[in-house]
């Protein structure tokens, strides 16, 4: 398929040389220690910050202000673009004006190819595309860990349109990824308020042991090659992990990390299919899920790496644990009350999730040849 006229097949170090731009790794940990984080502080973007595009704020490290002077050319900048450097080394997000000043982390790369003839947010979603993602993935250096360097970053290949249809793509994308920023916004602001309104009742409740408020029964083995078919979500350590044809738990359901992402608690509105690495919750009688959900998060399981065998959550150790909660029938208001809350909240989720899809159908077909021939004509 030839390319249409005005556009041009180049590579990542081509996009940095005429830009005069930077490809580079993130500070290297014998130049940012873990005795250097702190609790508030200038952000750090690491590879668990970037999820689906964007930088996620979920958990992430801070620096106090000496460092980040110190660590001055790992700056971040409106238009720049983090890679993951080790594991995951397909995805990459888009840093945006929230994000200027925070800094490139270790174990991420800087993309920095800024320019009239560039749009930060059409190259994003052009290094979002299968085939690229797929070149990436091949190019990687490392049989067991997959391991991404600035060598290959420069080689990467992109076929790059004339600067309107950038724009015009990016605009086209942008509009349904903004929807889903603001629909995760209002979602983490919804979860805070239920949280809160969970802690006060609590402090009115009483103490007692998570054994007595619920069980955790252990999620089942399931290979990852069969985890991308159906609609049901598998959640493993880290969250949703891919999808399944068929549900272990019918949902609601509350499911905590057992390896890996130890002790995190996550929420499931629908069915789902917790695997082996994860904790699926049975609330005692009479006991709310959405208490249970709180009560989990409140244990501070996450500290809790002691299973001396394989490193994990220990079930026996977890269930001892005690937490204070609400009276049961402060709880059972409480969760019947919100309850239309949590309904929408599942409604936002799906509303997000079908918009990732759109653009992920959009993509390919906004970057293909014939596309962007009737683009160039319509013009």
């Amino acid at each position: 398929m030839t390319t249409p006229s005005g556009w041009r097949n180049l590579t990542l170090g081509d996009l940095e040389a005429e830009s005069n731009g930077v490809i580079q790794t993130g500070p290297f940990g014998s130049q940012l220690h873990m005795s250097d984080y702190s609790k508030i502080g200038t952000p750090v973007v690491m590879p668990t910050n970037i999820r689906d595009l964007r930088v996620s704020t979920e958990g992430i490290a801070r620096v106090a202000d000496e460092h980040v002077e110190r660590l001055a050319r790992h700056k971040l900048r409106v238009g720049d673009i983090v890679y993951s450097r080790r594991g995951d080394v397909e995805k990459c997000a888009l840093i945006t004006d929230q994000q200027a000043g925070w800094l490139c982390g270790t174990g991420c790369l800087l993309v920095r190819v800024s320019g009239p003839t560039v749009d930060a947010r059409c190259l994003t979603y052009l290094l979002s595309l299968p085939i690229t993602k797929a070149w990436i993935s091949q190019h990687a250096v490392g049989a067991t860990m997959p391991n991404l360097n600035t060598e290959v970053l420069r080689e990467v290949p992109v076929t790059l349109p004339p600067i309107h249809i950038q724009q015009s793509i990016a605009g086209t994308l942008g509009a349904l990824d903004d929807k889903v920023e603001s629909n995760r916004r209002a979602h983490a602001l919804a979860w805070a308020l239920l949280e809160s309104e969970y802690c006060k009742i609590a402090e009115q409740g009483r103490r007692v042991r998570l054994g007595e408020l619920l069980s955790l029964e252990y999620g089942k083995a399931l290979p990852a090659s069969v985890r991308s078919t159906g609609d049901v979500p598998v959640y493993g350590s880290g969250g949703v992990t891919g999808s399944h044809d068929r549900a272990l738990v019918e949902g609601p359901a509350v499911v905590v990390g057992r390896k890996g992402s130890v002790g995190e608690v996550y929420w499931s509105h629908a069915k789902c299919f917790p695997i082996d690495t994860t904790f699926y919750v049975r609330p005692a009688k009479g006991v709310p899920l959405l208490a249970t959900f709180f009560a989990l998060r409140s244990a501070g399981l996450d500290a809790m790496n002691s299973d001396s065998a394989v490193p994990g959550l220990n079930r026996e150790a977890a269930l001892g644990v005690e937490v204070l909660v609400p009276l049961d029938n402060d709880a059972r208001a409480w969760a019947t009350r919100r309850s239309l809350l949590v309904d929408w909240l599942q409604q936002v989720e799906s509303e997000s999730a079908r918009l990732v899809a759109m653009r992920d159908a959009l993509l390919p077909e906004l970057l293909t040849a014939p596309i962007r021939e009737k683009t160039v004509g319509a013009a």
